[in-house]
């Protein structure tokens, strides 16, 4: 049986399940708790009792905000919140008052989630949030990128406790062992990992700036077109003079998918997917999550197989959300959502830009179906009005905001690389495989 024996330069600590693994010589291994001042959580009496009483939902002079694990990722805080606590009542309990820089864990719900509170003002954390203060400020940044790296999530969720949900116990995570370089490493690699952070963000604000884009774009050109300088009051306010106002049953063919339970065709052996609303987004069908049925009974649910140009529609969930079906996705199978087929004298993806656009959402809204799961039927769909332009009008529409959503992509494919990035570097410098500095 051989033995593991570390690189020179490096040494074996004990990790999961038995295993070792290899960080450099000159780094520290400490426990979690050594790190804080203090290490804690709301009790449950404390909610009941003292703060659940006071908690509002509306911002006022002398509240603070009442931070839920949905509120924090990363350095990420959002601070206009569901809900404000008074600060007297905040004051009453100073080891989970967020009043200094400190590291925030998800111990209940979105368990695992980590971030760092920077203390740009105070705030108060719910009953799911672990709070560490910590005796060294510094070390923040370097502890929340090791527990969200790979090796950091499999310590901190590996004695996950189960009951009524999953739940993280405070004596597991102080005995978690965190490797350290010297505070000079640690603060360089921390700069890296933030610097790469920086980027992603710049994306997403890059991402949400051209979505804007182009919801107004939506807006004007389905409205108004393109140079038109006459214009003629309808039902769905104005629109140029040249244009129509339709039903969508008079330019489309419409029918539903399979509408009885689709898990009595799910085949472990099939290679067909059967796509559900879940499966719609704007920007395409996405297969990621899908069941599959063998090529008998797609053969034998005709009427519900889609091709290149339809529309899919969700009927739940974002009622309206529409996709439009791909070549690629070509003779695949669908449930519980609507088809819509279109003829000649229209483009699909000019439907699928209306579709997805203001003007369809305040119909779906006006002929809402169901209670608390809205809902929105066949029989609605087909009688929502639609602005017809002529064919080589809608060409040039469909060009133009296909244009944005390629730029949309292409930022989206970029941060998804920088992401990548990121989980590989984590991987590298938070276990010392690449050194920095030294």
């Amino acid at each position: 049986m051989s033995v593991q024996k570390a690189r020179q330069g490096y040494k074996l600590v004990k990790s999961l399940f038995g295993k070792y693994e290899e960080i450099p010589e000159e780094w520290e291994e400490l426990t979690f708790n050594s790190l804080c001042k203090s290490f804690t959580k709301q009790t449950g009496f404390d909610y009941t009792e003292h703060i659940k009483p006071k908690l509002t939902n509306a911002f006022k002079q002398g509240v603070l905000s009442f931070i839920q694990n949905k509120d924090f990722h990363e350095k990420k805080i959002n601070f206009d919140t569901d809900y404000y606590i008074p600060e007297d009542i905040a004051n009453n309990f100073p080891r989970i008052l967020l009043d200094e820089k400190c590291l925030l864990i998800s111990i209940s719900g979105n368990i695992g989630n980590v971030g760092i509170f920077s203390n740009s003002q105070k705030a108060f954390c719910g009953a799911a949030i672990a709070v560490a203060k910590f005796r060294n400020h510094n070390q923040l940044d370097w502890v929340m990128y090791y527990l969200l790296s790979n090796i950091g999530q499999k310590k901190l969720l590996k004695d996950v406790k189960i009951g009524s949900h999953h739940n993280l116990i405070l004596a597991d995570i102080r005995k978690i062992k965190i490797s350290l370089p010297k505070l000079k490493e640690q603060q360089k690699i921390a700069s890296i990992l933030s610097n790469v952070d920086h980027l992603i963000q710049k994306y997403d604000s890059l991402i949400e700036s051209t979505k804007r884009l182009k919801q107004g774009l939506m807006q004007r050109l389905l409205t108004k077109g393109i140079g038109h300088t006459k214009f003629k009051k309808t039902e769905l306010g104005e629109i140029p003079q040249e244009w129509e106002i339709k039903k969508i049953k008079d330019l489309t063919k419409v029918s539903v998918g399979l509408v009885i339970n689709p898990s009595t065709y799910f085949d472990e052996n099939g290679t067909v997917p059967m796509i559900t609303g879940k499966n719609v987004t704007e920007n395409g069908i996405v297969l990621d999550d899908v069941d599959f049925i063998t090529e008998r009974s797609n053969k034998l649910l005709e009427t519900t197989r889609i091709w290149s140009d339809d529309l899919v529609t969700m009927r739940v969930g974002y009622p309206g959300r529409t996709s439009v079906v791909k070549e690629e996705h070509d003779g695949i199978n669908c449930a519980s959502v609507i088809i819509t087929r279109g003829n000649k004298k229209f483009i699909s993806q000019f439907l699928g830009y209306l579709a997805n656009s203001r003007l369809i959402s305040k119909q779906i809204t006006m002929h809402q179906a169901g209670g608390a799961q809205q809902v929105v039927n066949i029989g609605s769909w087909k009688e929502f009005l639609i602005p017809f332009p002529p064919l080589p009008e809608q060409q040039k529409i469909v060009s133009i905001l296909s244009k944005v959503d390629s730029q949309i992509q292409k930022q989206q494919e970029y941060k998804s690389k920088l992401e990548t990035l990121k989980k590989g570097l984590m991987q590298k410098l938070l276990t010392g495989q690449i050194r920095v500095g030294v």
